[in-house]
């Protein structure tokens, strides 16, 4: 339901409001990787690149303990890998897909 909340306060524009709120839900249940890809979602909107891929990085890290939610934790690791190429980390981004292979099967 918070993160519902922070979703309606990011619809109108609110960042701040919606910010408080995903943080409120990490608060309640640090393991949901929705409110790590939300948060970090606003952080690139915002081009702060080094906060988005520390807070990807807790997120990953938490989540991937307690996987309650694989979609929004693919969507952590997508964002990461966009960040790592954006900001000319290639290496990070190739040490990733070592780590992480795709599964096409």
């Amino acid at each position: 339901k918070t993160l519902f909340k922070g979703d309606k306060k990011l619809e109108r524009a609110d960042t701040t409001a919606a910010l408080n709120l995903y943080f409120k839900a990490l608060f309640m249940d640090s393991t949901v990787a929705d409110s790590y890809a939300k948060i970090s979602d606003i952080y690139v909107a915002q081009e702060n690149y080094i906060e988005a891929l520390d807070f990807l990085d807790d997120g990953i890290r938490l989540t991937m303990a307690v996987p309650k939610d694989p979609e929004s934790i693919s969507h952590l690791f997508s964002v990461r890998s966009f960040l790592y190429f954006h900001m000319n980390k290639l290496a990070n981004l190739l040490k990733e897909m070592e780590l992480y292979p795709l599964d096409l099967d």
